[in-house]
């Protein structure tokens, strides 16, 4: 489970705009988050569900302590995702914003 949300959280890393950009860039940036999500999809709810059961099953509180922790940052890494995803299209409603105010008539 945690290797999903290092690869997630690495990726949102890398996704760190320039002030410059164009507006096709910004689509770009959040085309690639969804690209993203799609070629690596978050683990689903029934999945964890069984991971949780599994551990629970087993009596082991550390076992316990670390699925938990595992899902609680897969959970944390997918808000990321989405949080960058929506403030990338704001920056491009924004810089459309900003083009409309300066366009020359």
């Amino acid at each position: 489970m945690c290797g999903w949300s290092v690869a997630a959280t690495r990726f949102v890393a890398e996704l760190r705009p320039s002030k410059d950009l164009t507006v096709d860039q910004v689509d770009q940036l959040v085309a690639s988050v969804d690209d993203y999500l799609s070629d690596h999809p978050p683990l689903s709810s029934q999945l964890i569900s069984a991971a949780l059961d599994a551990c629970a099953a087993l009596n082991n509180a550390h076992l316990m302590q670390r699925c938990t922790t595992a899902v609680d940052q897969c959970r944390q890494a997918l808000q990321l995702l989405h949080t960058r995803r929506v403030r990338l299209s704001v920056t491009v409603d924004k810089v459309e914003l900003i083009q409309l105010t300066y366009r020359q008539p």
